[in-house]
């Protein structure tokens, strides 16, 4: 079982896409030779990250965090 790690609800804007970001991290981090289950962690960071924006964006500046440091 792999966790899913909470954020806050203030932190949530919204969910719109989040489910594209997760699905987006996952096959990036398989593709990159990630295990199933590192591919798993690394999709939920990056809805983590999404979840936390107004649509489908990048964060204010430009550049998106790296999953690893969510």
């Amino acid at each position: 079982m792999i966790d899913v790690p909470a954020v806050p609800k203030d932190e949530i804007i919204d969910t719109l896409c989040a489910g594209d970001a997760f699905m987006g991290g996952l096959l990036a981090k398989l593709a990159l030779g990630g295990t199933m289950e590192d591919a798993v962690v690394w999709g939920h960071k990056c809805a983590a990250i999404i979840i936390r924006q107004v649509g489908c964006s990048f964060p204010e500046g430009g550049e998106l965090p790296d999953p690893d440091e969510v």
